[in-house]
Order: structure tokens, then sequence, then C-alpha cells
């Protein structure tokens, strides 16, 4: 068994705008020690090139210029999510999701669903109503602890149309007194800009924590990232095309919204980029993502999903060699993901 595995040659997005781009990372006990060119990477191990005998100590991984990016966060907070297989098919690799189920606490049901195969990373929030009934759900704050697979972030409360005033100041102290995060249902027919003007001039209680201490969600949808990047990015480009003709639009931005950005406010740690010393959670994708047309994104997806190090998922028929040895000598791949519209 090796205790390090080496990814090289690739064309990997971060979403850390320290190093936005790499051709190259390493990983060991499921976290990555090392983010950068595959010559660095080698260099740092005391290896010459990528036929050094030394090699034979690592897995190494060549990505024959392949895409990586990080696992998607499904920031929307979901009644369930119990199907691991099927999320990490679609390239998420932690979830928000609702802390009860009618009037049962579902904390145990996560930690036993992750010792039976739900890899992904479980940020739950328990429903105002669940908590005024069972006060005593919040005061286990082993629960609260962030590095953990599954743990509680806060509550979650309605829109404004469904929520008294005094009720809502009524869970906004008891968050600051809890020391967690409060999420508001907006949707379109209610959005909740009253609600959401008052929690904007609150002062943050969780500062220290580097985490929202107010975040919303919309619920409801099933999150499929990539038709969801395909939505965002066509309405992003009729905007800007209203105003000068351009043929090539960034994607950085995009897929940081759905990793890293969606990762802060879902309040995990260490997940939703590619960084040194974050989990290893991160997507091999089927599609280059250097020249795509923007009406194929949709089929993109994931070839193989990576959680903590392991293959969570790998696509049916996928030719793609998980310990390829043969690998080609070091080759500037031209990174900086751009998005052509054909």
């Amino acid at each position: 068994m090796f205790l390090k595995t080496l990814y090289v040659n690739g064309m990997i997005f971060t979403s850390n705008q320290e190093v936005p781009y790499a051709q190259a990372m390493s990983v060991s006990l499921g976290g990555i020690d090392y983010v950068g060119t595959t010559e660095g990477l080698l260099n740092s191990l005391g290896i010459s090139n990528l036929y050094d005998p030394k090699l034979s100590e690592y897995e190494v991984i060549d990505l024959k210029g392949r895409t990586v990016i990080p696992g998607f966060i499904d920031a929307d907070i979901r009644e369930r999510a119990f199907d691991g297989n099927e999320l990490a098919r679609k390239g998420i690799i932690g979830v928000c999701a609702l802390g009860s189920l009618g009037d049962e606490e579902v904390f145990q049901n996560y930690l036993n669903a992750s010792n039976q195969g739900l890899n992904q990373y479980v940020s739950l929030y328990l429903p105002w109503d669940f908590v005024k009934k069972h006060p005593e759900a919040m005061e286990d704050k082993q629960k609260f602890i962030r590095s953990r697979r599954v743990h509680i972030a806060g509550i979650e409360i309605p829109g404004e149309r469904e929520i008294s005033e005094d009720d809502y100041r009524e869970a906004l102290e008891f968050c600051k007194n809890n020391y967690c995060q409060i999420s508001v249902k907006i949707s379109d027919e209610d959005p909740s800009s009253t609600m959401l003007q008052l929690l904007m001039q609150e002062q943050s209680w969780l500062e220290d924590l580097d985490i929202p201490p107010a975040r919303v969600h919309r619920g409801g949808s099933d999150f499929h990232p990539f038709d969801a990047v395909e939505k965002e990015l066509t309405a992003q480009i009729e905007a800007e095309e209203a105003q000068r003709n351009q043929d090539v639009y960034g994607l950085d931005s995009i897929i940081i919204g759905y990793t890293k950005l969606a990762s802060h406010y879902g309040g995990f740690l260490d997940i939703g980029e590619i960084k040194k010393g974050g989990k290893a959670c991160f997507l091999i994708l089927n599609r280059d993502l250097s020249q795509i047309p923007v009406e194929e994104l949709h089929l993109v997806a994931p070839e193989i999903t990576i959680i903590d190090g392991k293959i969570a998922y790998k696509e049916e028929g996928s030719t793609f060699k998980l310990a390829d040895k043969s690998a080609a000598a070091n080759q500037d791949q031209g990174l900086g993901i751009k998005l052509v519209e054909k």
C-alpha cells in the first residue's frame, strides 16, 4: 500500500486564489500536502524526473492533461441526503441538510450512514420549530465541531411571510447565545428582504470561526452542478453581450462559487479547495474545460470522484488508470481555465 499518491501532468483548477492553477499535487492520509508544478513536486521528493526509480515508492497517477477541480458543495438545505453514491456521481462531496425529519433528530442517522458508506461531509441545520420543542438537541457541543464528517451548523428558519418578527428575533438571539449559524429559506415569492436587511445590520457573532453567521438558501430542487454552471454562465453571457461582443468567458468564478464559497457558507472546514493542508476531495472530469462550448457544459461529469484521497465514484466504462506508472515527461499544459463559445 502506498503512503503517498502523486497526481502529475494535470490541468488543475484549485479554487484557491493564492495558487489558482497547478499541474500536480500529492495526497497522503486523505489530505493534500503539495500543490504546484510537476517539476516542483518531484524536486520536493528529491526525484529528478518521472522515470526515476525512486518513484516506485509512490503511487503515480499521470492525469495526461485531464481537468481536475475541487468537489462541489450542495449548499441548499435538503430534506435528506443519504444516497452517497448518487451524490458522488454528480461530483458532490459536501451537502447541507435538515437536521430533523418531522419530530425526529437525524444527527445519529447521518453518523450511521457515514459508517455504512456515505462519504460526503454533511452540515446539518435544525428547523427552528424543532429546536423550540427540543432545545436539548443543541446542548451537545461535540456535534458542532466543524472538522467532523457530520456536524450541526445552526438552525433554519422560514421566510418572513411564515414567521413573526418576535419569533425571528428569538431565533436570532438563540443563534448568538449558542454560537451557531442562522439560515433563512427564501423563494421568488418570498425573498424575505426585510429580514435579510436586519441580518446584514447585525455584527458577526462567529467572526473567529471565519464563517458567515447568517446565510440564505432556497432548498427543494435537485442540485446538478454542471447544469447549474451552464445556466449561470449562459445568463452571464447574455448580460455581457448586451454591452459588448466577446467570445471568451471565465469559468473560474462560477466554479469557485459552487466549491470554495459554498463550503464557506455551509460552515465546512478544509473542503471546497485544492490546497496544501486541505482534505483530498476533488473531481477528475470527463471533459477538458480549457476548450468547451457553453451549450455542452451539462455534458461534463466526474470520471472519478475522490473523497479523502479515496475513490467515491468511477464512471462506468472509464479507461482512466488509477495507478498509471507510464508517466510521460513533464509538459507545460497551458493552464488557465477559459470557456470558449462556439
